[in-house]
């Protein structure tokens, strides 16, 4: 007889189906959440019972929906493993996704620059580079030189640090062109020649084991007097303005590295502007023109 822990351990050992690569981290960090609940359970003795259980406690505890489905999804991708796979079990529940949110938190440019005041300059310069490009804190924190190409000026993220698993080739302004060779500077002056871009004054890199939301970036939230405000809210930002300044939505898909356009259209409904601008394009006046319209019934 096998535990939930004896097929999680052996399920976090196979490469991703989907990327044919290890296992990320947060696939170990949420399979090891449900491994500390349901551990020494006998793999074959879960019931969708089990599932409501697991939910009902998270939004007791507060739980975002979207943590809440990202928990449960990695929970049952144990025991499906189990199902489908190894073939030791018969049944695994099923779950129907909780609505999440439709997108995060927008700063307006007061916000943005008193949040950027808030925190220590190294952080400002992080937070600024994603509101710029619209990297996801792992892959700002984990940016390299030789991810920074020139002629032209572009990031190119590999595959392995991307969420979709591919490489993001990502054209970048010139702002952000000016922290980059700000960053540069400061480390020259530091006598840092080592393969990060964002660094501390020490020439380290943040702990890899850094969350870009941690406690310093929620004090700064505090200082700066912002609602609750997420190192994420930064792409966020970026993709809505991306969207009000008009980015055709395949365009902003490439961009921001997402798979598929239902990612994207999270933030075509703030596009107002631009389809007033349109809406008249199909008014009985410009649709019929100067066609002259006859009885034919005669």
């Amino acid at each position: 007889m096998k535990t939930y822990r004896e097929v999680a351990e052996r399920y976090l050992k196979r490469p991703s189906r989907r990327l044919n690569r290890p296992k990320g981290d947060s696939c170990i960090r949420y399979v090891g959440y449900a491994v500390s609940r349901f551990g020494d359970r006998p793999i074959e003795s879960f019931k969708k019972s089990d599932v409501v259980g697991y939910v009902e406690d998270m939004q007791d505890a507060g739980r975002a929906n979207g943590t809440i489905n990202s928990r449960i999804r990695y929970f049952l991708a144990v025991l499906n493993y189990a199902k489908n796979d190894l073939e030791i079990i018969g049944f695994a529940p099923s779950f129907d996704a909780l609505p999440a949110r439709t997108a995060g938190r927008v700063l307006t440019d007061t916000e943005l620059s008193a949040l950027m005041r808030a925190l220590p300059p190294l952080r400002a310069d992080m937070m600024a580079f994603g509101v710029f490009t619209g990297l996801r804190g792992s892959n700002v924190k984990g940016l390299l030189w030789s991810h920074v190409k020139d002629g032209p000026y572009r990031l190119e993220i590999p595959a392995d640090m991307t969420k979709a698993g591919k490489m993001l080739v990502l054209p970048i302004s010139v702002t952000a062109i000016e922290l980059l060779l700000r960053r540069r500077s400061v480390q020259k002056q530091q006598g840092y020649d080592g393969p990060f871009v964002f660094t501390r004054e020490n020439g380290k890199p943040l702990a890899l084991g850094t969350k870009m939301s941690d406690v310093t970036f929620r004090r700064a939230v505090k200082r700066a007097g912002l609602a609750k405000t997420t190192f994420h809210d930064m792409r966020h930002t970026w993709a809505t303005r991306h969207v009000m300044a008009g980015t055709p939505p395949q365009q902003l898909k490439e961009l921001g590295g997402w798979q598929s356009l239902d990612m994207v259209e999270r933030y075509t409904h703030l596009n107002v502007g631009a389809l007033q601008a349109v809406c008249d394009n199909g008014s009985l006046e410009n649709v019929l023109g100067d066609i002259a319209i006859t009885d034919c019934t005669g």
